[in-house]
């Protein structure tokens, strides 16, 4: 669940951020991007309490 101490970007390789919308429920959490987004690699990073995860997202 997100709480005020997580913070979760979405970003292309080259660090630019991509503005998205975040809800919650129960235990799961929809990053959903406010634009469309081009084909190519992004970054998901979550930070939290416990610490940073990051994952490579592919859109083709």
């Amino acid at each position: 669940m997100q709480d005020e101490a997580t913070q979760i970007q979405l970003q292309t390789l080259q660090g630019i951020r991509v503005p998205v919308q975040i809800s919650s429920a129960s235990q799961e959490i929809r990053v959903s991007p406010t634009q469309s987004l081009a084909p190519g690699t992004y970054v998901l990073r979550i930070q939290d309490r416990s610490g940073v995860y990051a994952r490579k997202i592919v859109i083709l």
